[in-house]
């Protein structure tokens, strides 16, 4: 089981994410590997393996608004340099759809925009495109939580709070509406 964390790297001001294994189900957690550390402060990373057996690893910036992506082909023992994923938001969810392709729902950090979205990759996350609007609601909002069902449908959760009232807010929605 691998559990992405993040934090303060010791003896500097740097912010990195990395993940920590269980070989017992989660009883006991150790054997900590870095994902993205340097030039920039990264935070809450989200790893998913993907169809070809790579470990992708969406990491939050912090100045935003891009999240950077990480890949490992050992299980996590080693991680790529970190690329700009082209998707401005930040706390990337990976999901990986029947298809074989790769959803990443996020919360929306291009200028001007207070909302919740998803890119879908069709390259096992070399590109993203196709970005959507799931939650319209703005304020302090995402954190996506998704889930495909055996008929194809996705369904997301998100947070949103507007006016002092915290939501959680659901989206149906299915691969073609990312065309």
């Amino acid at each position: 089981v691998l559990m992405p964390l993040h934090g303060q790297i010791t003896g500097s001001n740097d912010k990195a994410t990395g993940i920590i294994r269980s070989a017992d189900d989660g009883k006991t957690w150790g054997d900590f590997s870095l994902i993205a550390h340097g030039e920039r402060n990264y935070w809450e990373a989200g790893i998913r393996r993907l169809p070809n057996g790579e470990l992708l690893a969406m990491n939050r910036n912090e100045p935003g608004p891009w999240m950077w992506q990480c890949r490992s082909e050992d299980n996590g023992y080693a991680w790529s340099e970190p690329e700009n994923s082209g998707m401005a938001g930040d706390v990337g969810e990976l999901l990986v759809l029947q298809s074989g392709n790769i959803m990443c729902g996020y919360r929306s950090q291009a200028p001007g925009t207070s909302d919740t979205r998803a890119s879908i990759s069709r390259d096992n996350g070399h590109t993203w495109t196709d970005e959507i609007v799931l939650d319209p609601n703005g304020g302090d909002r995402g954190y996506t939580s998704s889930v495909q069902l055996p008929d194809g449908r996705i369904l997301v959760l998100n947070y949103s709070t507007v006016d002092g009232l915290c939501q959680i807010r659901s989206r149906m929605l299915r691969e073609e509406d990312f065309d």
